[in-house]
C-alpha cells in the first residue's frame, strides 16, 4: 500500500486467476487539478477495488473517496468534506472480438482489451468520477443560514439588526391585485 500517481495508476492483470481480486491504493491528488471555485483536494485519493476474472472477461468495481475541502454556497466559511465516488467497468478480453469493433463505441460500461493485454490503466476513469462527484453547490452543513442580504453578517453565528422585509418598488403596481378574502 503505497501512494502512487493517479495519471499512471494500473492494475496488474497479468497473473490474476479465476476470482475476486482486491485491491487497495492510495494516490496522489495533487495531480488532479480542481477550478478555485470548485475547492481543492487535501487528501491522498483512496481507491478500493475489486476485479472479478471469470475466464477471459474482468469486472472492475472500485470505490473512491478523498477529501475535499471548498467554500459553502451559503455563508462562504471554508469547510471540508468527505468525497465519494465508484466506478463499474466490464472488460472483455479476446485476441479477436466477438463483434465488429467499429460498429461499438468504447462506453463507459465495457471496454475491449487486447487478448495479451496485462494491465487496466484506470487513472482517467478516477479522475473523471471525482469530478463528477463534486457538489455543485457545497454546503458547510445543511442547514446553513447563509449570510445577509443587507449586512452580511453571518446568520449562522448569530442575528443582525436588518429588516427581514425589503419591498423592491418595481412590484408595488400589482400589490392591490390580489385580495384574500
Amino acid at each position: 500500500k503505497g501512494e502512487k500517481s493517479l495519471f499512471e495508476y494500473v492494475c496488474s492483470i497479468e497473473d490474476l486467476e479465476d476470482g475476486i481480486h482486491v485491491i487497495e491504493t492510495d494516490t496522489d491528488s495533487s495531480e488532479l487539478t480542481l477550478l478555485p471555485e470548485e475547492g481543492r483536494l487535501s487528501s491522498p485519493i483512496h481507491i478500493s477495488s475489486k476485479i472479478t476474472k471469470v475466464g477471459t472477461d474482468l469486472t472492475l468495481r472500485s470505490d473512491i473517496g478523498v477529501d475535499l475541502v471548498s467554500g459553502c454556497s451559503r455563508c462562504l466559511a471554508e469547510f471540508t468534506d468527505r468525497l465519494d465516488a465508484h466506478i463499474d467497468v466490464i472488460y472483455e478480453r479476446s485476441e479477436r472480438l466477438s463483434i465488429n469493433e467499429d460498429d461499438v463505441e468504447e462506453s463507459d460500461d465495457l471496454v475491449f482489451l487486447q487478448y495479451d493485454a496485462k494491465e487496466l490503466e484506470i487513472g482517467s476513469r478516477v479522475e473523471e468520477a471525482v469530478c463528477l462527484a463534486l457538489p455543485l453547490k457545497p454546503l458547510c452543513k445543511e442547514d446553513c443560514k447563509g449570510l445577509c442580504p443587507s449586512c452580511g453578517t453571518d446568520l449562522n453565528t448569530g442575528g443582525c439588526d436588518c429588516s427581514t422585509e425589503s419591498e423592491d418598488p418595481r412590484w408595488q403596481g400589482l400589490k392591490g391585485i390580489y385580495q384574500p378574502n
